[in-house]
């Protein structure tokens, strides 16, 4: 796991998975493989 924490954003990155926080806005991704990720936006969820 992986993490990087600032004013702007949070990201932490695991092995096959990955969520990075802008001014209160979630996005997570799933990395299936290493050509195909998902990216799903969470608004304050």
């Amino acid at each position: 796991m992986h993490k990087f924490d600032s004013q702007l954003f949070k990201l932490s990155v695991s092995q096959n998975e990955w969520d990075l926080t802008i001014r209160n806005k979630k996005w997570k991704a799933q990395i299936e493989n290493k050509f195909i990720t998902k990216l799903i936006m969470n608004n304050g969820l």
